[in-house]
């Protein structure tokens, strides 16, 4: 039976949004439609395609957190600070759903994964030619001076264009999806090797960024794949005690305790303090969608990074999204993101053990906790460019909780 031309659209729906990407990561003339359309997308693949299952709590908390998302908009003091959020937040939630509706079969799944891949090779290409390196902020080595600086802000070349933060928490979640499909029995080895190497790849360009909440929460979610890897509940247990030691014993040194302004401990302190002020003092709107750096140097100066500083975020994706979107969307925010990433580690227990399924589901479960954790430190993933990765996992996690049934975990050993 011939295709109709509404199912073919449900059944590339991920392909199609995905096209969109550029019109809202650069937003212009065509935006707008953009988003028409792919709300249309959105509406059609629910319609057409096989139906996720998807608890209510889970289309609650979306329908809240748009909700709150307009409500930010109209509450900015700032629009021309607040649209390009919008529109990139608008997008990774088309994205996101269009990944939940999607995704319900392995070819789907392998084909994404392999774009990821690819999509993740080139972003850290891109970051090696176009960050500016905070060299000597913990550490200062020769190396960067060899660096090329082909994507840069300032003309002569010299800034560059991506923040080593934002590459940190960008590069984070994708280095723990690249590791967990690696750990997939059946790949062959020349994909084995390709894989690795990105990772190594990945884990240098990391420690490039000299970004402290990258390290942590890259760590923490390579403890948590080693948690799901291991059997025995000693060795798991063991483990997860050692590395919360050693992060404690990393959060109070003298490395962590220090930086200059925001970078410091204290910098960081002062500025949840603000950010709690600001929320007290306007709990329902918030102080409006991506207006943090006005409302904050207007009313809530800073008296470590000085009255005019300019800091562009919360550095904490929680409170940042209840002061771009209110205390009801940033509750919406937490309960999708801990749904998507509680059906994730589900989807481990249920898929034969080191089988791509599985594979699949640790690597949305893993990168899920990199973002988690390093938006406790951070919020640059949030307004960034990049800022759409963050609803491609919650995607994943709901592809894989509302998608997989019931299977034989011991089927396949690693």
């Amino acid at each position: 039976m011939r295709e109709g031309p509404l199912a073919w659209v449900a059944r590339h729906n991920v392909l199609i949004t995905a096209a969109l990407g550029p019109l809202f990561l650069i937003p212009g003339l065509y935006t707008m439609p953009a988003l028409l359309v792919a709300l249309l997308l959105q509406i059609i693949a629910a319609r057409r395609s096989e139906p996720a299952r998807i608890s209510s709590y889970i289309l609650l908390a979306t329908v809240v957190l748009i909700a709150g998302l307009g409500v930010g908009l109209w509450a900015s003091p700032a629009r021309d600070l607040s649209w390009p959020v919008f529109f990139r937040i608008a997008w990774g939630l088309a994205l996101c759903w269009a990944i939940a509706h999607g995704l319900t079969g392995r070819r789907s799944q392998r084909a994404f994964a392999l774009a990821l891949v690819l999509l993740t090779a080139a972003a850290a290409t891109l970051a090696v030619v176009g960050t500016g390196w905070f060299a000597g902020k913990l550490f200062d080595l020769p190396f960067y001076n060899y660096l090329p600086t082909l994507i840069s802000r300032d003309p002569a070349g010299i800034v560059g264009a991506f923040h080593p933060n934002v590459i940190a928490a960008t590069l984070g979640p994708l280095m723990l999806f690249v590791s967990a499909l690696s750990l997939e029995t059946t790949l062959a080895w020349p994909w084995k090797v390709a894989l690795w190497l990105l990772v190594v790849a990945l884990a240098g360009v990391l420690l490039l960024t000299q970004s402290r909440g990258g390290w942590v929460a890259v760590s923490a979610g390579f403890l948590a794949l080693s948690f799901i890897w291991l059997k025995n509940s000693r060795a798991r247990w063991g483990l997860v005690a050692a590395g919360a030691g050693l992060g404690g014993a990393l959060l109070w040194s003298r490395t962590w305790l220090g930086g200059g302004q925001t970078a410091s401990l204290a910098g960081r302190f002062e500025l949840w303090g603000r950010s709690l002020l600001m929320l007290r003092d306007m709990p329902f709107t918030g102080i409006g969608l991506a207006a943090f750096p006005v409302v904050m140097d207007a009313f809530y100066p800073s008296f470590i990074a000085g009255p005019n500083a300019g800091v562009p975020h919360a550095h904490n994706l929680y409170l940042q999204a209840g002061l771009d979107l209110g205390i009801f969307g940033m509750a919406a925010f937490i309960a999708l993101f801990a749904g998507a990433l509680a059906l994730a580690w589900r989807g481990t227990g249920r898929a034969p053990r080191c089988s791509f399924e599985w594979c699949f589901a640790v690597a949305a479960t893993t990168g899920l906790i990199v973002i988690g954790v390093h938006g406790l430190v951070d919020a640059g993933l949030w307004a960034a460019r990049s800022a759409p990765l963050i609803w491609v996992f919650i995607g994943l996690g709901l592809s894989i909780g509302s998608g997989q049934g019931a299977t034989h975990p011991e089927r396949m050993a690693c």
